[in-house]
């Protein structure tokens, strides 16, 4: 194995401020790990994105015919720019993959993502008008940016497994959507050294819906780290947005959700809804759901619990002849499975389908 090169550390990228340990958004989560394990532009390989749809084409980045993609789409999806670990990620990525569901195709089209090394990548996805895309992305590793374009009518349905593991993992998806465009996200979680999940939603047009839903299960002394913002830019859309998270051992969870409505932007209906269930009183969880609103014509909601099984619950269990750790497996199962219903998913947390 060769000695990684000796690079100014941390690496100083013009315009983004390097981020700080104890400050918003990086409160309860510790950047430096992050930042020292992907900025040597780690050279293992990912797996090639494999589609089953005739309707999808796949390009690397280095691919001439994808060259105007690149130029007009990434690390410009996202209005605001890139954060510090996102700019590295196009500072050292050895590995890109435009992805591009054809409107020709009036089917779903299907595509695999399996990403389990210690490297940065980065994915730029885009649904043609009326397109459908479904991707099935597995992660265990690594500095992982994911922007997304949705064309008028496109719907994007993406399925993301995280498996537990013992390395470093910071996955960045960046979603645009267009006039009547739809987003669904189901992402199942597992505990990691360290995991950070940032998600950026912009509804760029009206009539649009967004569904954005997981659960997670940390044992022993995982960390994992949610950060979700729904940007409502324009009126006349929808937004959903539920987690249920359990905890146990020494384990902790962070989860940061905030629902912007921008200026204008009436006849909005946003919901955000996190909530977590702690079996040992070691585990910690951070729960923070945000609103900023610049409309008044809007129905919105957001809410966030945090607490132990309900003791009558569990009574009421034991009261009909069930042991005391069924009956907690059971209602920590139902609590994941409210907001959790594909079977990989369920699979993954160890969950019965």
């Amino acid at each position: 194995m060769k000695p990684r090169e000796i690079r100014e550390f941390p690496p100083n990228i013009p315009g983004i401020e390097i981020p700080r340990a104890r400050k918003d958004p990086w409160r309860y989560t510790t950047p430096e790990p992050f930042i020292n394990e992907f900025s040597y532009g780690l050279s293992n390989s990912p797996s090639t994105p494999v589609s089953t749809s005739l309707g999808v084409e796949i390009y690397q980045f280095n691919n001439p015919e994808c060259a105007q993609l690149i130029e007009t789409y990434v690390g410009k999806v996202a209005p605001r720019g890139s954060n510090y670990l996102t700019a590295l990620n196009r500072l050292y990525a050895k590995h890109g993959y435009v992805i591009v569901a054809k409107s020709s195709n009036k089917g779903i089209n299907h595509v695999n993502i399996s990403s389990g090394f210690d490297c940065c990548e980065r994915y730029l996805i885009i649904i043609e008008e009326n397109a459908k895309l479904s991707i099935r992305e597995l992660t265990r590793s690594g500095n992982r940016v994911i922007e997304c374009v949705l064309q008028k009518g496109a719907k994007l349905e993406h399925l993301r497994l995280q498996e537990e593991t013992l390395d470093f993992e910071f996955n960045h998806t960046v979603v645009k959507l267009k006039e009547r465009s739809n987003y669904e996200l189901i992402q199942a979680s597992r505990g990691g050294r360290l995991r950070r999940n940032e998600i950026e939603v912009y509804i760029a047009g009206k009539n649009t819906r967004v569904n954005l839903s997981g659960a997670w299960g940390l044992k022993e002394a995982s960390h994992l780290d949610n950060q979700i913002t729904v940007n409502h830019l324009v009126g006349k859309s929808t937004s959903e947005t539920c987690f249920h998270g359990i905890v146990h051992d020494e384990s902790k969870a962070i989860f940061n959700g905030k629902i912007y409505i921008a200026p204008g932007a009436q006849l909005t209906d946003a919901s955000l809804q996190n909530k977590n269930l702690a079996t040992s009183e070691k585990a910690e969880i951070y729960t923070k759901p945000e609103l900023e609103l610049y409309a008044d014509d809007i129905a919105c909601s957001h809410g966030a619990t945090s607490g132990f099984l309900d003791p009558k619950q569990l009574f009421y269990l034991r009261s009909r002849g069930i042991e005391q750790t069924e009956a907690e497996t059971i209602l920590l199962n139902s609590f994941l499975k409210e907001v959790v219903e594909d079977e990989e998913a369920l699979e993954l947390l160890g969950l019965p389908s």
